[in-house]
């Protein structure tokens, strides 16, 4: 009867050795896409104040509506436009899921 307890206690000591590691390798991996979401959020705001900061000024410097008219000119105009546009939804999607609604700090 003890060779069976002993037995017994050798696997459970190696299914627990066993399931630390794997448990181990998954949050290292967690903690890597949660890095990788984190800078790829940072990069997201960032680009959203560019993009906010260029229509700014080009609605500052088309004030007399001559940049819409032009075919070029405006084809850039209203897919800046556009792109503001995605990006605002994009945030205003991303503070939705967050609980209470606002941005963690730090981020």
């Amino acid at each position: 009867m003890e060779i069976f307890f002993n037995i017994v206690f050798v696997i459970l000591n190696i299914f627990s050795i066993v399931a630390i590691y794997i448990i181990y390798n998954l949050l290292k991996k967690v903690e890597k896409y949660e890095d990788a979401i984190v800078s790829q959020s940072i990069f997201i705001d960032k680009f959203t104040g560019v993009v906010e900061y260029v229509d700014k000024k080009l609605e500052e410097l088309d004030h007399k509506g001559s940049f819409k008219s032009d075919d070029e000119i405006g084809f850039f105009f209203e897919e800046v436009k556009v792109l503001n546009g995605l990006l605002n939804a994009y945030n205003q999607q991303t503070r939705e899921e967050e609980p209470n609604g606002s941005r963690k700090q730090g981020i």
